[in-house]
C-alpha cells in the first residue's frame, strides 16, 4: 500500500523525532497518512482483508508516533485514546455515510447519482459474487 510507504518514509524524519510533540505528529498523521490510506474508500466495497490492512498500517504508525513497540504490551485502544485518533475502519464508515448523503443531495442528472441508483445490465460471471459497495453500506449502522 502506498500509505504504508508514506508512513515508512516519515519514520526517520517525523515519527522518531524526539523534539517534535506528539500532537504535531498526530496532526501530520491525520492530514497526510490517513487520507492516503483511505483513498477511494467511500466508493469501493470494504472486505475483512482491507479492514485488516487499514488497521495494521494505522497501528504501526500510531505506535511509531508514541515510540512504542508490540513488545511493550500496550493495548491499541489505549494508544488510540492517548493520541485522540478514531479507529480507521469506523472513520471510513463515517466517510462513506457522508458520501452517500452528499450524492443523495445531488440533482438527478449527475453521473454519481445515476451510477449509484442504476442496476448493471447483463449476466454475472460464475463463482462467488464479489462484495458490492451497497452491501458495505448496509452493513454499517447509521449513527
Amino acid at each position: 500500500m502506498k500509505a504504508a510507504c508514506i508512513s515508512g518514509c516519515l519514520y526517520n524524519l517525523i515519527w522518531s523525532n524526539k523534539y517534535m510533540s506528539t500532537e504535531c505528529k498526530v496532526r501530520i498523521h491525520k492530514t497526510n497518512v490517513r487520507p492516503a490510506l483511505t483513498y477511494a474508500s467511500e466508493t469501493t466495497a470494504e472486505t475483512a482483508y482491507t479492514q485488516q490492512l487499514l488497521r495494521t498500517t494505522e497501528m504501526k504508525t500510531i505506535r511509531a508516533i508514541h515510540r512504542k513497540t508490540l513488545g511493550d504490551k500496550i493495548c491499541s485502544d489505549h494508544l488510540r485514546h492517548l493520541s485522540g485518533i478514531q479507529d480507521i475502519v469506523k472513520w471510513t464508515e463515517d466517510q462513506r455515510r457522508e458520501w452517500v448523503a452528499h450524492v443523495g443531495r445531488m440533482e438527478d442528472n449527475r453521473l454519481a447519482k445515476i451510477a449509484r441508483d442504476s442496476r448493471p445490465q447483463g449476466v454475472r460471471s460464475r463463482g462467488r459474487l464479489k462484495k458490492r459497495w451497497k452491501e458495505s453500506l448496509i452493513k454499517a449502522p447509521s449513527p
